[in-house]
């Protein structure tokens, strides 16, 4: 059979809010009905297969209707002969890397689908990717460095008070750098020069615990 329909995408790829606003077109053609063979975590791992095994539990072989759910059967029989190329469009991010996606995403692009047995039907959970800054995971690396020196070890109160001052300044540094869609970017400079960096007194000081043991 072979079918049109419609099916709500994340606002942009990759990230996880589906508010609605975007709409994807596709087109299903395959068999009218499939018969799955699911894993324990309600992923497809044999599609219409001639016999069951006889050691696959009865919970883990679904039947899928396409004219009920084409979007499941969309994702579950999926052809390399349909994978037209689709329309897509620029985006000129902050620094002026141009990130090309496509308008219209193949929808096993967008999401992941499993059966889950407590809701008892499909599942789409949209695929992410990680947002990211270089400059703030060093500022982590560098913070958690002297907060685990600070909090086993009572310092004079000069020392206490440069552990306190450099810990308040990374934090302000680390709450205002914002995270990137990093798949998007070629060329992001992230700034590494202008992470706070530990004072030499603190290392010295640290440095003395190190070598007395």
């Amino acid at each position: 059979m072979k079918t049109t329909f419609t099916y709500p995408l994340p606002d942009d790829l990759y990230y996880p809010e589906v508010s609605g606003n975007r709409i994807g077109k596709y087109v299903y053609e395959g068999p009218e009905e499939l018969k799955v063979i699911i894993n324990s975590e309600g992923y497809a791992i044999a599609i219409d297969p001639e016999t069951i095994p006889s050691n696959v539990p009865p919970q883990y072989v679904k039947k899928v209707y396409a004219a009920e759910r084409p979007e499941v059967a969309y994702m579950i029989w999926r052809k390399d002969e349909y994978l037209e190329t689709k329309p897509s469009e620029p985006e000129i991010l902050h620094n002026g890397d141009e990130y090309t996606q496509p308008t219209n995403p193949f929808l096993w692009v967008a999401y992941e689908m499993y059966y889950d047995m407590e809701v008892d039907d499909w599942v789409f959970k949209p695929i992410t990717k990680p947002f990211g800054n270089f400059a703030k995971d060093l500022a982590k690396e560098r913070k958690q460095y002297v907060e685990e020196y600070a909090l086993k070890y009572e310092f004079s109160e000069e020392i206490e008070t440069a552990i306190k001052e450099f810990l308040n300044k990374t934090q302000e540094f680390i709450d205002k750098t914002p995270d990137y869609p990093l798949w998007k970017y070629i060329n992001l400079d992230f700034d590494m020069d202008k992470v706070p960096k530990v004072p030499f007194t603190l290392v010295q000081e640290f440095n003395k615990i190190n070598v007395g043991g």
